[in-house]
């Protein structure tokens, strides 16, 4: 794996979580806030290339 994705999908998850802790009502709970953050950062990663 190349190490850029890598590092964009840990920042994915961690912003996922980052952002469901700053919207109480629409969180999915952690698993799903990081799910939800790693998926959209690899879609959003390789979408850009």
């Amino acid at each position: 794996m190349d190490l850029s994705l890598i590092i964009q999908l840990i920042s994915g998850t961690v912003g996922g979580n980052v952002a469901g802790s700053l919207m109480k009502n629409s969180s999915l709970g952690a698993l799903g806030n990081s799910v939800v953050g790693l998926l959209g950062s690899g879609l959003g990663g390789q979408s850009a290339c």
